[in-house]
């Protein structure tokens, strides 16, 4: 549910904002950094099936000036990953959610 999805984002943020990999696009205000929490949350939920005011049409033009790589997108899905197992998510589900998440890679590193 979206309790899960708002932990698991807590959890992926907290990591990304201390990985030098990621540390870069998630360190900013904090203003900022809640709206990235909530358009994140947004779009996820959307993206795995649930109901979302998030415009998936956003997403590119979101992320094309950033710079974000297969290299980052890869770091940040497997923060994902590690917070689903974490939390006891059913591995298919985890792998459903990771192939789903992995659609959107085309549109986050567009701008590479």
């Amino acid at each position: 549910g979206d309790l899960s999805l708002e932990t698991a984002i807590g959890m992926v943020y907290s990591r990304a904002v201390k990985d030098t990999r990621t540390r870069a696009f998630f360190e900013k205000n904090p203003m900022k950094m809640a709206m990235i929490k909530k358009r994140m949350q947004q779009f996820l939920t959307g993206f795995l099936g649930g109901r979302s005011q998030y415009d998936e049409d956003n997403l590119k033009p979101a992320h094309y000036y950033i710079n974000v790589t297969d290299y980052h997108f890869d770091a940040v899905q497997e923060m994902f990953k590690e917070a689903f197992q974490s939390m006891g998510v059913h591995p298919d589900a985890v792998r459903d959610g990771m192939q789903r998440i992995g659609q959107a890679r085309k549109d986050i590193t567009a701008g590479c």
